[in-house]
């Protein structure tokens, strides 16, 4: 559920044509990818990174191997008990989103195990907020080797 604050802090990630909104106090790092980074990731190989990365176009929109497009940016999740990387299509300045603009998912959304803990009004339109523990869990699913946990605050 989303902890409503007088304002909320927010990075939007484009990630195929769709927008959401990462908290900003869980990122821990945004990175541009080079063209020799961009091939790496897009063949599935770790590109000298300490945190293996996964698309999030492949989590949120699955397509046919071929159809993908090269991600442009990394954004380093990190929070107590995780941190994963997630490759997206861009970035926009962070934001902030007053406690007028700040909704629960509906009822019909939050029981299922979709990796989204809340809505933002914008005048663009309404943005998911990526729930990371929940974006954890499926990258846990989809790929376990992409998860680093944190032990009392370390890595392991």
């Amino acid at each position: 559920m989303l902890d409503y604050q007088s304002s909320f802090q927010y990075l939007p990630v484009d990630v195929s044509g769709q927008v959401f909104a990462i908290p900003m106090s869980e990122v821990a790092a945004i990175r541009r990818l080079s063209d020799e980074e961009e091939a790496s990731s897009a063949s599935g190989e770790s590109a000298q990174s300490t945190i293996p990365a996964i698309d999030l176009r492949s989590l949120f929109f699955p397509t046919p191997p071929g159809d993908v497009e090269k991600a442009a940016y990394v954004i380093v999740i990190s929070v107590s008990q995780f941190a994963c990387a997630a490759l997206v299509d861009g970035v926009r300045p962070a934001r902030r989103a007053e406690m007028t603009e700040q909704f629960t998912m509906p009822s019909l959304l939050s029981g299922e195990r979709y990796p989204f803990k809340g809505i933002i009004r914008t005048p663009e339109g309404l943005l998911l907020i990526i729930d990371t523990y929940r974006l954890a869990e499926a990258l846990r699913r989809a790929r376990p080797e992409l998860i680093v946990e944190k032990a009392h605050g370390s890595q392991r």
